[in-house]
Parts: C-alpha cells; sequence; structure tokens
C-alpha cells in the first residue's frame, strides 16, 4: 500500500474523496466543499503530508518552517488552520531564484508554511474531483505517474502508431504566465461552485511577492496548489487536441495503430497529445497534419489561454532525420529491420542533460576530496548517482551515454589519495545489483568504507506505459496498485489504531506522527523479536528517555512488544528471568534488547 493511501485510511479521508471522485465523474457541481477542507482530519491529514514532503525544512517571508508546527498539541493545529480559514489573508511569497539547464535562472514562490498547510487542505479535497476530469495522458503532477510514462507514451506512439512527425512548442514562461481570470473561469465551469473556495484560491493567486508585489498573472512554482492549478489551466489543451483527432466522433475505430482511415476520408488531422506539465508533443503520421497542428496549437494557445510561445524553440520535425527532445532524454526514428513497421525509436540522454550530470557529479567529487574524513559525502555522491540513474534507466543507450562522461577517470584522478581501492567482486550483493555489467577485476574506490557507486554500470530499462485502470480514488484502482506493490501491506485498521488511540502523556502532534511512521517503517514488527503485532500489544518507546534528553524524533523512537517494554526498563531480577522464561529470546534478539537498556541506563541481560 502506498504511503498516501495508508495516510488517507488513517484519518478516515479515504472515502470522503472516493465520493468525491465519482460525483465529479458523474459531472456534478460542488457547492459545499468549504466543509471538508476545514475539517478536523483533512487538517491533521494536510500536516501529515507536508511532513513527509521534502520541502518541510523550507522557509518563508517568515523564516519559519514544519519545527514551528511540531510543538502543536493536535487540537491547537486544527484551531490554528480553521482560524486562518476563517479570515484567510495569505502573508508574501518569497522569491528565491535556482538555475535551470539552459544557465538561466527559474524562479520560485515559497510561501509561508502555514499558507503551505492551508494550500494542501485545498489540494487534497480538489485532487479527487480533477482526477476523474483530467486527461489520460497528461502525467507530470499527477499520483503514480511520472516522467518514464510520458516517454513510454511517446515511442508506442513511434513504434506502434507509426507516428514520426512531432510537433515541438515551448510557451513563454508558462507558471509565470497563467492567466488569473481565465483560470478561475475554469475552476467554476469545471464544477467548482463553493464561492468560499474559490475566494481562498483567488486570494492565494493575489498573494504579494517579495520585493516584486501583487502579480496579475502567474501561479507560483514552490506552491503546493500550483501544480494542480497549472494541470486545470492545460487540460483544456489536452481535451482540444483530442477532439481534433482521438475523439472526435467517426464511424472508424480510433486506436493507437488503425490506418488513418478517418483521415484519409475527412479534412480533420491526426495527432496525439503528449503532456507533462507544461511540457508537451503532438505526435503525427503525416507533415501536412504536423504543421497544420503546429499553427493551431500556436493559435489555441494565444487565443484561448492567453499564452505566448517562443517560435525560435518551437518545431515541426521528421523524426527518421532528426531527435527530439523530451524531459531529458533524445528521441530519434531509425530503420530496425525485422520489426513490424521497420522503424523504431531510439532513445538517449540529451547533450543538455549530460553536460549538467557531469558537472554535478564532479563538482560532487571536488567536495569529497576537500572534506573532512567522514561517509557524508560518499553517501551525497552515491545518492545522486543512484538518482541519475534511476531516472535515465529508460534511455535506450544511457550506459554508453554515461560512460562517455568519463567520472571514472575523475574518481582516479582526484580521490585516489582520499580512500582504498577494492574490486568490484569483493563487494557485497546489494552493490552489485545497483551497479550491473562490470568486470569482477574493476577497480572500485572506497571512501571511509563506503564504495563509490559507478555511474555507467547500469542496464536499459523498458519504459511501461501508465496503466490506466490505477486510482487512488476507486476501490479497482487500488487494488491494481497494491497489486504492483511487493511489499507486505500492513492492515489499514492496524494504523487507524494508533490514530485514534492517542498517547495521554506526549499530545505532541509531531510525535503522534511520528510513532505512526516509525510503526510503519517497522513493518509493524517488534523491534526487539521482529514479530508483527496489532499496535495494541506494543509500545512506542524512546531510545534515550525524554527525562535525560530525548526527543519525539523518528530516529529516537522504536516499537517494542509490551513484553519487551518492560524488560527494557525491568531491573529486578525476578521480573527479568520471568520475562526471559515466557520469550525464550535468542542471542541476537537479547543483544538487540541490551542496546536498549544500555541507553536507559540498565546493566544488561546475560
Amino acid at each position: 500500500m502506498s504511503d498516501k493511501l495508508r495516510d488517507f485510511e488513517m484519518y478516515e479521508m479515504q472515502e470522503t474523496f472516493d465520493t468525491l471522485y465519482a460525483n465529479s465523474k458523474n459531472g456534478d457541481n460542488f457547492k459545499k466543499l468549504y466543509p471538508i477542507i476545514k475539517s478536523r482530519n483533512n487538517i491533521l491529514l494536510a500536516y501529515r503530508r507536508i511532513r513527509n514532503n521534502s520541502g518541510r525544512d523550507t522557509v518563508g517571508v517568515d523564516g519559519k518552517n514544519i519545527n514551528e508546527l511540531n510543538e502543536l498539541t493536535d487540537d491547537e493545529l486544527v484551531e490554528m488552520v480553521q482560524g486562518k480559514l476563517a479570515k484567510y489573508q495569505p502573508q508574501a511569497v518569497r522569491r528565491v531564484y535556482i538555475p535551470k539547464g539552459n544557465g538561466k535562472l527559474r524562479p520560485l514562490g515559497i510561501p509561508t508554511i502555514s499558507d503551505r498547510l492551508v494550500q494542501q487542505c485545498i489540494m487534497q479535497v480538489l485532487s479527487p474531483i480533477y482526477e476523474a476530469k483530467f486527461y489520460e495522458h497528461s502525467y507530470g503532477f499527477r499520483d503514480n505517474r511520472n516522467a518514464s510514462h510520458a516517454l513510454s507514451r511517446l515511442v508506442s506512439l513511434i513504434n506502434v502508431g507509426k507516428q514520426y512527425f512531432c510537433v515541438s512548442i515551448d510557451i513563454k514562461g508558462f507558471f509565470d504566465n497563467v492567466n488569473h481570470d481565465k483560470l478561475k473561469r475554469q475552476l467554476w465551469s469545471s464544477g467548482i461552485r463553493d464561492k468560499q473556495v474559490l475566494s481562498l484560491i483567488s486570494k492565494m493567486l493575489d498573494a504579494p511577492v517579495e520585493g516584486e508585489g501583487v502579480q496579475n498573472k502567474g501561479v507560483p512554482q514552490g506552491g503546493i496548489l500550483s501544480p494542480l492549478l497549472a494541470n486545470i489551466y492545460l487540460d483544456e489543451l489536452d481535451k482540444w487536441v483530442a477532439s481534433q483527432w482521438v475523439d472526435f466522433p467517426s464511424s472508424y475505430k480510433s486506436t493507437v495503430n488503425f490506418l488513418n482511415l478517418k483521415a484519409r476520408n475527412t479534412n480533420l488531422k491526426s495527432g496525439y497529445i503528449v503532456r507533462y506539465a507544461d511540457d508537451f508533443k503532438i505526435m503525427c503520421r503525416t507533415y501536412d497534419h504536423a504543421i497544420r497542428f503546429y499553427h493551431a496549437i500556436c493559435d489555441f494557445l494565444k487565443h484561448r489561454l492567453k499564452l505566448d510561445v517562443s517560435e525560435e524553440k518551437c518545431s515541426v520535425v521528421d523524426m527518421r532525420e532528426k531527435s527530439v527532445e523530451f524531459l531529458g532524454f533524445k528521441i530519434k526514428v531509425i530503420p530496425k529491420g525485422g520489426t513490424r513497421y521497420g522503424y523504431v525509436a531510439k532513445t538517449d540522454i540529451s547533450d543538455g542533460a549530460i553536460t549538467r550530470i557531469k558537472k554535478e557529479s564532479r563538482d560532487i567529487i571536488k567536495r569529497i576530496r576537500y572534506s573532512s574524513d567522514s561517509p557524508e559525502s560518499a553517501i551525497h555522491y552515491n545518492s545522486y548517482v543512484q538518482g541519475v540513474k534511476s531516472y535515465y534507466q529508460y534511455a535506450t543507450n544511457v550506459a554508453s551515454n554515461l560512460s562517455s562522461i568519463l567520472i571514472y577517470r575523475t574518481i582516479k584522478s582526484r580521490l585516489s589519495d582520499r580512500g582504498e581501492w577494492g574490486t568490484y567482486q569483493t563487494l557485497d550483493a546489494d552493490y552489485k545489483k545497483r551497479n550491473v555489467g562490470m568486470k569482477p577485476n574493476t577497480q572500485i574506490l572506497k571512501i571511509t568504507d563506503t564504495p563509490l557507486e559507478t555511474l555507467y554500470a547500469i542496464r536499459t530499462k523498458k519504459p511501461m506505459n501508465f496503466s490506466q485502470g490505477i486510482n487512488l480514488y476507486t476501490k479497482s484502482g487500488r487494488e491494481l496498485l497494491n497489486k504492483k506493490s511487493k511489499t507486505e501491506a500492513i492492515p489499514s485498521a492496524y494504523i487507524t489504531y494508533i490514530h485514534r488511540n492517542r498517547s495521554r502523556s506526549n499530545n505532541r502532534v509531531d510525535f503522534r506522527d511520528n510513532r505512526i511512521s516509525k510503526y510503519v517503517a517497522q513493518r509493524g514488527k517488534c523491534g526487539v523479536l521482529g514479530v508483527r503485532f496489532h499496535p495494541a500489544e506494543m509500545d512506542c518507546h524512546h531510545r534515550i528517555q525524554r527525562i535525560d534528553g530525548g526527543t519525539d524524533e523518528f530516529k529516537n523512537l522504536v516499537w517494542v512488544s509490551h513484553d519487551i517494554h518492560i524488560l527494557i526498563h525491568a531491573t529486578d531480577s525476578t521480573t527479568i528471568n520471568a520475562y526471559k522464561l515466557k520469550l525464550n529470546m535468542t542471542k541476537k534478539q537479547i543483544d538487540t534488547l541490551n542496546k536498549l537498556r544500555n541507553l536507559v541506563s540498565n546493566s544488561p541481560i546475560m
């Protein structure tokens, strides 16, 4: 089960979200969303989702992050958010600039942590409504979809659909140029008729930007609600393109590989859109159709969506003659005998992405060179390499692309005196699983006993089309998602039990959140015995006691059975012997128990 689904069930919001999705599918309007948004469980769910987000430590103009909320109790947190919603006035958005791949800077807008919490509350309620409405081949900022699905769709259109002509359109500064009036009309026309909710969103859009004042257009990149609003804005584009061909009424069956009969007998232009956020391609069968789509799309963006395009970055390309870049990949159609249609898609890492990877990996190596003798810098490098390999593993020539970076040579020249060299064959199975296709005697550098990942040690993986049946808001969709999960599922009733049975001695919201996360991380198993228990049979133990300076942080908690918890704190020999006899522990279990006893200043059990 995904973390998001587990959270939905834990805070008892799944049924509410399912109902919103079903009603949206039916075409209903929504006039009473505000009570759901400000409900206790939705607010607590929003806190948990933000707390598990990588941006939780980012500060807004007030200099505060998630730590400012951690000190509150559940009741205090709910009361604070409900009060803010009742008289909502967002604070200014902090302006931050981050480098883009082309050397330019991308402006981000970072709301305050309290404004992000409000946005999360709204986003959770709007998401199921719009998941029922969005076009099926948009892949950015949507649950369970990612860039590999968009890439796979594009490759399928080439390999199976024989769509070799690509229309590339570049929107000028999309996020900074979303028309507010147009977006509000789209929200209303798509069924959002709750005026309190529309007012909240309107105020968010009008929030001033630090140093720049109120903006009359755009949605800030960095806001939690912004990706959803961006998809709502561009969904009109998706459906318009589909209406021109795929969804146009016809007596001919419209599938990806049909023989263009509909176009042969009409004046229609055939084309399929694949979109990831504001990056999209239109794939066509003929040059004439591609040219017609090019002009039609530019006109649609300008007059319907009030967006300009960068003409110098727009093109119509025969992919048999020239490659096209999409989401960091370079795609070209090449002849291949023995295939069904004689042509297939060949994918590489784009030139710009290779340049970026080369620079970033070498910068990290420099930091290792001049860092202290600790494993952190090596772990950071390994995390970076694993992220690169995970994203680009779907390129046909990924190993060749990454080996061209010559980072192995950089490691040998810069880090040889910082670590020890060993051979690939002597490393553990986990390393070999992550780094495949290497010769046994290949030299691998260890920094403080941490072997560095090898960038080019990777095999290509075939991208898979998104399974349209997967859905967080239907029973069948969740079953399909859970089938794909290879981990043993924890019964949702167990998680709900923990949520409902709060700790009387510590009602801080971060403790309640951390204890649930720790139970999930341990798969519901006792930290000593390794056996799963119902949470009613367990205790959440602080490794270092709060009275001794211990915190409620995730790393300081461990779930253990009641019996083990008694043994951790027991000092009476009779009690200790009785529970030792009852549990009949192995030496390894006793060693683990003794580590916990040592942290509470108790002598080890022999």
